[in-house]
């Protein structure tokens, strides 16, 4: 006699059949995409061979050979001319020269070596600004000191000071007098202006009769006997 909970339970049974084929179909799909995978990542690790290290180990302190090949491999130039540093306009190029040789020996690349030359480069460029700004803003101070204390005569007594520069400094004193910037010192000023008096035709000191043509630099300063 048909009984309907047999039929049930063969379409059970086949379900349950299906059901293990798919997992075992499914579990074998899964370790061949592990396969796979593994494949993918390098394969069979027996048949890989690991890959060289940049650095397996860095050399003891002081063995200047094994340094020596780190710096080559991180990229220091073969020789210090190698870092072609960048030079100032108007500079002669020595400090460039002896910093390339130090950097060398330190082991910088070339990247490095340039960089930190372009940085202090520019850091000199604005020391020397600002020191010219500096000593352009004192010369104006002095000019005005002078000029207040002089008044009217301010002119006048450049004039003889100037008088005494050309007649006691060569041309190099007085190029060396404009850079240094004492030029327009007041203590210089004011000597060479007493010097230039000097110059001046006989006057009468003291009473006593003058003497023709200039007093040397002693007597200006210190008087004669």
């Amino acid at each position: 006699m048909f009984n309907i909970r047999d039929l049930i339970r063969v379409y059970m049974n086949e379900a349950g059949e299906g059901d293990q084929a798919a997992g075992s179909e499914g579990e074998q799909h899964a370790e061949q995409q592990q396969s796979d995978s593994t494949s993918l990542l390098g394969g069979d690790p027996q048949q890989q061979q690991a890959a060289e290290p940049f650095l397996a180990s860095l050399p003891e302190e002081g063995d200047a050979e094994g340094w020596g090949n780190v710096w080559n491999r991180l990229g220091r130039p073969e020789t210090a001319e190698g870092y072609e540093l960048p030079v100032p306009e108007g500079d002669s190029g020595e400090f460039a020269g002896a910093a390339s040789g130090k950097m060398h020996e330190l082991g910088l690349s070339k990247s490095q070596a340039q960089g930190i030359a372009e940085w202090y480069n520019s850091q000199q460029s604005q020391m020397v600004e600002q020191f010219n700004q500096q000593r352009e803003q004192q010369a104006t101070e002095n000019v005005a000191a002078i000029r207040k204390e002089w008044g009217n005569n301010f002119d006048t007594n450049v004039a003889v000071a100037n008088k005494a520069v050309s007649a006691y400094l060569p041309a190099e004193a007085i190029a060396a007098l404009k850079d240094s910037g004492l030029g327009t010192n007041p203590h210089f000023v004011k000597a060479f202006f007493k010097i230039g008096q000097s110059l001046s035709e006989a006057k009468v000191i003291n009473g006593e009769p003058s003497q023709s043509g200039p007093k040397s630099t002693v007597d200006v300063f210190y008087g004669s006997n």
